[in-house]
């Protein structure tokens, strides 16, 4: 079995080492004045939400969500899911806000696209995007948006 610990701090490594870049090619393909904001190495949570990442915006959550084990035999096949999400305090109009999100979720999209293969591991991973959510109260009266990408993959 693999170390679960371990897996869910290297998709952290892997989103820390690449998701500001994949925000500057998202903005400068975009080119328009709907601009991503950077996301601090400090605006990370892994499984439950902390106070001290709500002195950031936008912030990531992230933790696992699945984890079934199927015996096989002489073999056992686990199927783990994640989820990524983007959080982020809603500050433009409606439908600004919302092309937004959806650029987030690209950014998630290709950096796990391009990078689960560096340090989580090798096997197949089946993506797809969250449907995004309006959130009131997190820290305070504002309002967030929250949108995000689900990673499940199998492992022997």
């Amino acid at each position: 079995m693999i170390d679960l610990e371990v897996l869910l701090l290297n998709i952290e490594t892997i989103l820390k080492a690449n998701i500001n870049n994949e925000i500057d090619l998202i903005n400068a393909s975009k080119a328009d004045t709907i601009t991503l904001g950077y996301i601090s190495d400090n605006a990370y949570c892994m499984q439950s939400l902390d106070d001290s990442v709500f002195n950031y915006d936008p912030i990531i959550f992230y933790g696992l969500t699945g984890n079934e084990v199927l015996n096989n035999g002489p073999q056992n096949i686990q199927t783990l899911t994640f989820d990524i999400m983007v959080i982020a305090a809603d500050d433009t109009d409606g439908k600004n806000m919302t092309i937004k999100m959806l650029r987030y979720q690209e950014v998630l999209k290709r950096v796990i696209e391009k990078n689960w293969h560096k340090g989580v591991n090798s096997n197949r991973i089946n993506l797809k995007g969250l449907m995004p959510i309006s959130v009131v109260g997190l820290n305070d009266s504002n309002e967030h948006r929250v949108i995000g990408v689900q990673i499940t993959t199998s492992i022997a």
